[in-house]
């Protein structure tokens, strides 16, 4: 085994080939002998680390797309890495411009306590970074944040939670008897003489 990877990571190759195997019918035609297969295991096991496909989802996402392809012959690992890189689709994100739209739109909710409804938490996330407050006049900060959110998303980071709101509670009207009384309790208290 090579000292720079471990039996998990040779457990998610060997995981890997055995997919690609089921995909491609010409499968093992690409490496004939063992020591041909076993010196392609590790060659595509470096690159995927090399190019940051270091998640099973990133796995996933390029597997989709192989089976999708519909030919017999085993891709590349340049084009496999390629089908591995997310895009926005991918993870269900909106295009940066709809995000943009999505964020003012609901940003105008939250400022009236209405309960807004957010297509993904990176949209969430880039509206709370860049500020409600006049969100509509800062669209070039909130696609710099949206762009974090995603590469955030696309490492299997965590992001800002989405807001849990509180309903609305009914506020009794006071009168001023109310009022009164409740300002010579509160001057009693500090030991202020009442009449």
């Amino acid at each position: 085994m090579d000292d720079r990877f471990t039996e998990q990571s040779y457990n998610v190759i060997n995981s890997l080939f055995s997919q690609l195997a089921g995909i491609f019918p010409a499968f093992n035609k690409a490496w004939p002998t063992p020591v041909e297969f076993e010196a392609a295991k590790k060659n595509w096991l470096l690159a995927l680390v090399e190019n940051n496909i270091n998640t099973m989802t990133k796995l996933q996402i390029g597997l989709k797309k192989a089976r999708a392809l519909g030919r017999p012959w085993i891709p590349s690992i340049g084009e496999f890495i390629e089908w591995c890189k997310p895009t926005l689709k991918d993870y269900g994100l909106p295009e940066p411009n709809d995000a943009f739209r999505e964020a003012c739109r609901n940003g105008y909710d939250l400022k009236y306590n209405s309960n807004p409804s957010w297509s993904h938490q990176a949209v969430f996330h880039a509206a709370s970074e860049t500020g409600f407050f006049d969100l509509e006049k800062n669209k070039d900060a909130f696609l710099v944040y949206y762009e974090r959110a995603c590469k955030i998303v696309f490492n299997g980071g965590a992001l800002k939670d989405l807001p849990k709101l509180i309903p609305n509670m009914r506020v009794e009207k006071s009168s001023p008897i109310t009022a009164k009384n409740a300002l010579k309790d509160i001057l009693q208290k500090l030991g202020k003489k009442v009449d």
